[in-house]
C-alpha cells in the first residue's frame, strides 16, 4: 500500500488512540507555578488567571484595546478578519466567535486527536464557558474536570489522576503524569504516599484489602498530593465517606463512581489579586458540590481573592483606554464585549450595561422581550443555547434560528446572518407555512390558513387549512390544530377506560373542571370544535396541546401539561404525588385520588394511584404493572419527543412543478499531489514495537543503525521537543488574494510572507501558490518566532512574485505590524487586496530615489496613504534602504532565483540563505525541477504548475473543463435572440444574469453574470459546476428620466433529469415576473400568494423582496422560494453618481459591475448629468413612447401563454 507521509501520520494517530496518552503540552517560556500540570498556550489572555501570580494575563489589554480596520470584522478577543468571512461556515477567529456555534461544527473538535495538523484544532481558542483546553483543540466546561460528564480523549483532564475514571484501565505514568491505557498492576509513583498509593488500588479496584487505606490515610487527605487545577487548589477527600461507598465485588473493592469525586476544594498560599500580591491568613475549604452547582465559569481564583483582604471594585468603571472594570473581579474588558450576549465579567455584570454607544452595534440582536431589554451576539442565533432570556434566540416570534444552520450548503442563511437588517426582517421559507409544524414561538405560521392551497402530496384540514401528509393521518398524534385528523380513527391500542365514554367521530377526551367537580354526572369529552380554539378548556392544556405554547422554550405544548401560567411539565411529573404547578392542577388532572370514597391513603410518590384504590410499583406509562382500567396510561405520549418524526420536507419538486428529486452538491479541487511512496506497513510495525511512545501530533521516524533502532519526532510546525511536547510561538496565517479584476497578472502566482524583526532582519518565512481559477482559497501556513524570541518590533511582509521558468519578478508588497507578539498564537488573517491597473502605475512612495546600491523600490500596498515603501536589496546588501553591505560568500541561489540572507550583516555559510525559486524548482538553491509535470498529469490541455514541494502541482484549466486534473466538462448555456422584437427595445442593453442552486426552500446564488444584448449570441461558462442549476433569472432595466427601474426575469427552472454540458436558450422566452410589493403597494402577506395566483391571468411567476414564487399551470397555487433580490447590487451603493443603478457581477470581482444610469446622467459612474434643469429631446421623445406603450397595454392585448424549455446542443 502506497501512501503519503499525512495518511501514515493519521494512521499513527488512531493506532495510538486508545494505548498511550502522552500529550501534556507545555509552553514552556513562561515562568509560572500552574501546580503540576503545566501551562497551554490557550491560556494566555483568557481573562482567567492560571499562574499563581497572573503571568498568563500580563499585557492582555493589549489585545483588548486593538482596533480593526473598516473592513474588518473584530472577533470576541480582539483579533481581526476580513469582512468578507464573516458568517462563511469556516471558523477564522481563533475564538470561533464569526460563526454560529453549531454542534456538527464544535463536534469536529472531538476528534483532533486522531488526525494531523488541522487549524481549527490546533489554533481554536477555548471559550468562558468552556475553560478547560485538553492542549488538541478540544475544551471542557470547567465541572466536568469533577464530575467527569464529560472528558478529553487524552485524558488531559485526569493527569495525575488517571486511575479516576472507572471505566477505562488507566495508570498515571510516573515523568509527567499523564495516563497510559494498561491492565498492569499499579505502580507506586514518586508523587504518592502511602495514603495516595493506597488509594489509587482502591480507585483501579486492584488492592484486596482496604486496611492499608484506612491504615494510612487520615480523616482528610489530598488526591492527587500536589495540586493540579491551579497553584492553591487542593482537592481533597473524606476517609469515612470513601470508606462508606466502597462495594466490595468478590473481594475486589471498588469505589463508588458517585463518591470518585472529591468532597472539597481547598485553598491555601499566595496569589495576585487586583494585581496585588496577597496571602491567604489560613487555608480553607468548600464543598466541591456546592462550587458545582454556584458557579459556571472557572471560580478559584475568584473565590480565593474573595477571602483576601485585597478588596475587589465596588462598581464597573471605565478606564483610561476606554475599556471596561468588571464589578465583580479585576478584570479589564473592551467595550465591544459590553451586551454582546457572551459573559465576561465573573457575575454577568457586562450583560445588563445598557449603555448607549453599545445597543446599537452592529451583529448584535436584540431579544424579542423589552424586559429586560437584552442583547446576544449573531453568531449565537441558532446555537442550542438559550442566550436571550426569553429564548428568541432559538425561536423568535418571525423565525426558527435553531433550524437554519449557516453551513457550506445553506449560504442563503450566512447572507442572512451578515446583516443586521436581514437579520430584522427575515421570513419563514414558505413552505413551512401552514403545514402544521411551528417555525415561530407561538405558531403565527400555522395561523389564517383557510386560504392556503396544499401541494398534491399533502392532505388540507378542513377547518384550519393547514397541510400535512396522507400518512400522519390516525397515527396517534394530532397534525391539524384541533386534531381532527385523529377524529374516528381505530383504536387498536390500550387506552384509559374514561377516554372510551367520548365519541371518537367528533369528541376528544378531555379532563375539566367540572368534571372534577361532579365526575358521576359529567362526561369527560369536549367537542372537537373546541379544540385548537386558543381557549383552554382542559386541564394541562389538552385542547390546545397544538395551539399553546410553553414559556419554558417558546415550543409547541405537545404532550407536556401546561400549568395556568404558562410553563410546561414532562408527563412523568403528572399525577407523581408532587405539585409541580402553583395551583396544582398537575395533581388534580388525577381526580380519583382526591374523592371522598376512596378507601385508602395517596400513595407513595414513587408509586402511580390506580382508579379502583390500589398503587402499582412502577410510574404510569410503565407496562410492566397495570391498572384494571388502564389509567396508568393517563398522560402517556406516544414517543419521547412530541411530534419528532415530523419534519419540513423539502418544496423542491413543488417548485418545479414536475417530478424531479432534489440534486446533492458536489465540490472539487484545484490542487492535487503524486504519490509519494512510503510504505504504511513498516509504519504499523514501528507502532507496535513503539506503542508505549507518541509523538504528539508529530510523525514517528524510526532508523535502523549499527546500535540497534532508535526513534525520533518529526514535529508539525505549532510544536517543538524531542517528543514534539512543547507549543512554538507562532503567527499562523490565513490568507487569501482579491485579484481576479487584475486580468494582466498570470494565473498563478508566488506568494512569500516573510517574518520581519526590526523592518529588516528575516526571521522566518514561508511560501505559497495561489491559481486564479480557485478564488476562494483559503491559504494556512505559519511563521515561528525564534528560540529564544528576539526583543524587537515584528511585522509580516508579502510578497507576490511572478514566476517563470526564466524569471522571477516581484510585483507587490504588504505589511502588517504584530503589535501583539507577546501572544503564544496570533492568526494573521488578511485578504491581499491587489490595486486596480491604473492605480498599480503610478507608485507615489517611489518617486524618489529612496533605495541605495541599486535596490527596487515598491509600495507597500496596504500602506499608501502613509507612502510607505519597501527596498528589495540585491544579494550583497541589506537594511531598510539597502544602505549596509553584506558579508558574505556569493549567493549559492542558481539563476534566475533571488537571493534572501537571514542574517543582516554575514551570511558565510549556505544556510545563511534562503532562495524564491523560479516555476517548478525545488528549494534550498532552485537546482533541481520538480519533476511532478513531466507525466502531464492535467487533462485536456490543462496546464500543469509545479509547487516548490516535491509531488504537488497545480492544473489551470481552459474554461471548458474544470476540477483537479480539469478532468470534468464545464457546464455552459448559449445565450441568443432568434429575432428582432420590440419587446426588450425599451430596456437598456446591459442585463444580469443570475444562477441560483434551490435547497430546502432557499435560493443560493451560484453565479452572476454582467452582459450586453450586442454581445449575442453569448456563451457562459459555469463556475466548477458540471451542471445545469436549478433556476435562472435575468435582471433587466429601464431607464426612467431621474430613476432606473429593475425587471426581472425567469430564464429557466431546472426540472429536467437533462445531462447535457450545453444548453441553449432565447432569452425572448424568458418570462417577466411581477413585482408583488409594488402591485399589491407593500401588502404582502404570504398567505395570500396563492390567491394572487388564482386572481391573475397569464401570471407565471411574482417576486418580494423575500421570496420568488412561481405560479403552477392551472393558476390554482403558489409555490416559492426564499430569496435575497439585492444580490444583484453593488455592496458599494454609493458608487453610481445622479440615481444611477450599480449593478454587480462577480460578486469576488471588485471591477466587474455597471452603472445604469437615468435618462438625465451618463458616464460610466452616471457622473454626467446634463438634463438637470432642461428639457432635452430624447426626454420629450422617450416620454411620448413611454405614453404610447401605457396607451398600448391599456388595450389588453393578451400574449400567448409561455412554457418555459431549453434545448441542449
Amino acid at each position: 500500500m502506497k501512501s503519503t507521509p499525512i495518511t501514515i501520520l493519521t494512521s499513527q494517530l488512531k493506532l495510538n488512540a486508545y494505548h498511550s496518552f502522552f500529550d501534556k503540552w507545555c509552553l514552556n517560556d513562561i515562568e509560572c507555578n500552574t501546580g503540576s500540570n503545566c501551562l497551554d498556550w490557550r491560556y494566555v489572555c483568557d481573562g482567567i488567571q492560571h499562574c499563581q501570580y497572573g503571568e498568563d494575563e500580563f499585557e492582555c489589554e493589549l489585545l483588548e484595546v486593538n482596533e480593526c480596520d473598516v473592513n474588518e470584522y473584530r472577533c470576541r478577543n480582539g483579533m481581526c478578519i476580513p469582512q468578507e468571512w464573516f458568517f462563511d461556515s469556516i471558523f477564522d477567529c481563533q475564538d470561533g466567535s464569526d460563526e454560529q456555534r453549531l454542534e456538527r461544527l464544535m463536534n469536529a473538535t472531538n476528534k483532533c486527536r486522531l488526525f494531523p495538523y488541522r487549524s481549527d484544532c490546533a489554533e481554536r481558542l477555548c471559550s468562558s464557558q468552556q475553560s478547560f483546553s485538553c492542549g488538541d483543540g478540544a475544551c471542557l466546561r470547567w465541572q466536568h474536570i469533577d464530575d467527569q460528564q464529560d472528558g478529553c480523549a487524552n485524558y488531559r483532564d485526569l493527569f495525575h489522576r488517571c486511575e479516576m475514571k472507572a471505566v477505562n484501565k488507566l495508570s498515571t505514568t510516573e515523568n509527567d503524569g499523564s495516563c497510559l491505557l494498561s491492565s498492569l498492576i499499579h505502580k507506586n509513583l514518586t508523587e504518592d504516599n502511602q495514603c495516595t498509593s493506597a488509594f489509587r488500588r482502591l480507585l483501579t479496584g486492584q488492592e484486596k484489602n482496604i486496611q492499608p487505606f484506612q491504615k494510612y490515610c487520615t480523616l482528610d487527605f489530598d488526591f492527587p498530593r500536589h495540586s493540579f487545577i491551579s497553584a492553591n487548589v487542593q482537592t481533597r477527600y473524606n476517609k469515612n465517606i470513601v470508606a462508606s461507598s466502597i462495594i466490595n465485588r468478590t473481594y475486589t473493592y471498588i469505589l463508588n463512581e458517585t463518591y470518585r469525586r472529591a468532597q472539597y476544594y481547598c485553598f491555601n498560599g499566595s496569589l495576585t489579586c487586583n494585581k496585588i500580591v496577597v496571602r491567604l491568613d489560613q487555608s480553607f475549604c468548600l464543598s466541591s458540590i456546592d462550587i458545582l452547582s454556584k458557579y459556571n465559569q472557572w471560580p478559584f481564583h475568584y473565590i480565593a481573592c474573595s477571602k483576601t483582604f485585597a478588596s475587589l471594585p465596588t462598581s464597573h468603571s471605565r478606564t483610561s483606554h476606554g475599556l471596561w472594570r468588571c464589578k465583580s473581579n479585576e478584570r479589564v474588558i473592551s467595550q465591544w464585549r459590553i451586551n454582546d450576549g457572551h459573559i465576561d465579567c465573573f457575575n454577568g455584570e457586562d450583560e445588563l450595561m445598557l449603555m448607549s454607544e453599545s445597543i446599537n452595534r452592529r451583529y448584535r440582536y436584540r431579544c424579542s422581550s423589552s424586559i429586560p431589554i437584552q442583547y446576544v451576539s449573531t453568531n449565537q442565533l441558532g446555537d442550542g443555547e438559550r442566550n436571550c432570556q426569553d429564548g428568541s434566540d432559538e425561536i423568535s416570534p418571525f423565525f426558527n434560528w435553531n433550524s437554519q444552520q449557516c453551513l457550506e450548503g445553506d449560504l442563503h442563511i450566512c447572507e442572512i446572518l451578515r446583516s443586521d437588517e436581514k437579520i430584522r426582517t427575515v421570513r419563514v421559507r414558505f413552505h413551512h407555512y401552514c403545514n402544521s409544524i411551528w417555525d415561530t414561538w407561538d405558531g403565527s405560521d400555522e395561523k389564517n390558513c383557510t386560504n392556503w392551497i396544499c401541494a398534491k402530496k399533502y392532505i388540507q384540514c378542513n377547518k384550519t387549512g393547514q397541510c400535512i401528509k396522507s400518512e400522519w393521518r390516525c397515527d396517534g398524534e394530532w397534525d391539524c390544530s384541533n386534531g381532527e385528523d385523529e377524529l374516528n380513527c381505530p383504536n387498536n391500542q390500550p387506552r384509559f377506560l374514561l377516554e372510551s365514554k367520548c365519541n371518537d367521530t367528533k369528541e376528544f377526551f378531555c379532563i375539566t373542571f367540572d368534571f372534577i367537580l361532579d365526575p358521576e354526572n359529567t362526561r369527560p369529552c369536549i367537542d372537537y370544535s373546541q379544540s385548537g380554539d386558543n381557549k383552554d378548556d382542559c386541564l394541562g392544556g389538552r385542547d390546545e396541546r397544538n395551539t399553546f405554547w410553553c414559556k419554558d422554550d417558546n415550543k409547541m405544548l405537545g404532550d407536556r401539561f401546561r400549568c395556568l401560567n404558562g410553563s410546561c411539565l414532562m408527563a412523568n411529573r403528572v399525577c407523581d404525588g408532587i405539585k409541580d404547578c402553583e395551583e396544582g392542577t398537575d395533581e388534580q388532572v388525577c381526580y380519583w385520588i382526591y374523592l371522598s370514597n376512596r378507601t385508602n391513603s395517596i400513595c407513595h410518590f414513587s408509586k402511580f394511584p390506580c382508579l379502583d384504590g390500589t398503587c402499582i410499583e412502577a410510574s404510569n406509562c410503565q407496562m410492566r404493572h397495570k391498572c384494571s382500567h388502564n389509567e396508568h396510561l393517563f398522560w402517556c405520549p406516544r414517543s419521547n419527543v412530541y411530534r419528532a418524526t415530523k419534519k419540513s420536507s423539502s418544496n423542491y419538486v413543488d417548485f418545479c412543478m414536475g417530478s424531479k428529486s432534489e440534486p446533492t452538491r458536489s465540490t472539487t479541487g484545484t490542487t492535487d499531489k503524486i504519490d509519494m511512496g512510503l510504505s504504511l506497513n513498516s509504519v504499523r510495525n514501528a507502532k507496535a514495537k513503539f506503542s508505549s511512545l507518541i509523538c504528539n501530533h508529530g510523525l514517528i521516524i524510526e532508523t535502523h543503525t549499527l546500535n540497534g533502532e532508535t526513534i525520533s519526532c518529526f514535529c508539525p510546525p505549532n510544536h517543538y521537543g524531542d517528543r514534539c511536547q512543547y507549543f512554538s510561538r507562532r503567527i499562523p496565517l490565513r490568507i487569501s488574494l482579491d485579484r481576479l479584476h487584475r486580468t494582466d497578472l498570470t494565473e498563478v502566482l508566488h506568494i512569500y510572507a516573510f517574518l520581519i524583526c526590526n523592518q529588516s532582519r528575516i526571521v522566518d518565512y514561508t511560501q505559497f501558490i495561489d491559481p486564479v481559477q480557485n478564488s476562494k482559497i483559503k491559504h494556512d501556513r505559519y511563521l515561528l518566532y525564534s528560540r529564544p524570541k528576539l526583543s524587537c518590533h515584528y511585522s509580516v511582509r508579502f510578497e507576490a512574485f511572478q514566476s517563470s521558468v526564466s524569471n522571477v519578478d516581484l510585483l507587490l508588497v504588504w505589511e502588517y505590524p504584530m503589535f501583539l507578539d507577546f501572544l503564544p498564537s496570533q492568526r494573521l488573517a488578511k485578504i491581499l487586496r491587489f490595486p486596480l491597473i491604473e492605480n498599480s502605475l503610478i507608485p507615489f512612495a517611489c518617486t524618489h530615489s529612496i533605495c541605495q546600491h541599486n535596490g527596487t523600490c515598491h509600495v507597500i500596498i496596504n500602506k499608501q496613504e502613509t507612502s510607505e515603501s519597501y527596498c528589495e536589496c540585491s544579494s550583497e546588501f541589506y537594511g531598510r534602504f539597502c544602505e549596509n553591505r553584506l558579508i558574505s560568500t556569493p549567493c549559492p541561489c542558481s539563476p534566475p532565483a533571488k537571493c534572501r540572507s537571514f542574517n543582516n550583516e554575514i551570511a558565510d555559510k549556505e544556510q545563511d540563505w534562503f532562495c524564491i525559486c523560479p516555476e517548478g524548482f525545488l528549494p534550498p538553491f532552485c537546482k533541481v525541477k520538480n519533476p511532478v509535470c513531466q507525466s502531464n498529469p492535467c487533462m485536456h490541455n490543462g496546464t500543469c504548475y509545479a509547487h516548490s514541494e516535491v509531488g504537488y502541482y497545480t492544473c489551470i484549466c481552459d474554461k471548458h473543463y474544470h476540477g483537479a486534473r480539469c478532468q470534468m466538462v464545464s457546464t455552459s448555456i448559449i445565450l441568443y435572440m432568434n429575432s428582432e422584437t420590440d419587446l426588450l427595445s425599451n430596456l437598456e442593453d446591459t442585463f444580469l444574469l443570475q444562477l441560483f442552486g434551490v435547497r430546502q426552500g432557499f435560493t443560493i446564488l451560484r453565479q452572476q453574470s454582467l452582459a450586453h444584448r450586442y454581445e449575442l449570441p453569448l456563451k457562459i461558462f459555469f463556475n466548477s459546476q458540471n451542471a445545469l442549476t436549478e433556476l435562472g433569472l435575468i435582471h433587466f432595466f429601464q431607464r426612467e428620466i431621474s430613476s432606473v427601474t429593475s425587471k426581472l426575469y425567469l430564464l429557466y427552472a431546472n426540472c429536467s433529469s437533462e445531462t447535457s454540458s450545453q444548453f441553449a436558450m432565447n432569452i425572448l422566452d424568458s418570462v417577466n415576473c411581477i413585482n408583488l410589493m409594488k402591485t399589491e403597494k407593500n401588502n404582502v402577506n404570504v398567505e395570500l400568494f396563492h390567491a394572487f395566483c388564482r386572481n391573475s391571468s397569464n401570471v407565471e411567476c411574482f417576486y418580494t423582496n423575500d421570496y420568488f414564487c412561481r405560479c403552477d399551470q392551472n393558476l390554482t397555487r403558489a409555490e416559492c422560494v426564499s430569496f435575497h433580490l439585492d444580490l444583484s447590487e453593488c455592496i458599494e451603493k454609493s458608487i453610481c453618481l445622479n440615481q444611477g443603478q450599480c449593478v454587480h457581477g462577480d460578486r469576488l470581482n471588485k471591477t466587474d459591475f455597471a452603472c445604469i444610469c437615468p435618462l438625465c446622467s451618463s458616464g460610466k459612474l452616471c457622473q454626467y448629468a446634463f438634463g438637470r434643469f432642461t428639457v432635452t429631446l430624447e426626454t420629450l421623445l422617450v416620454s411620448v413612447r413611454l405614453s404610447f406603450i401605457t396607451i398600448t397595454r391599456s388595450l389588453s392585448i393578451v400574449r400567448p401563454r409561455s412554457y418555459l424549455s431549453f434545448h441542449s446542443e
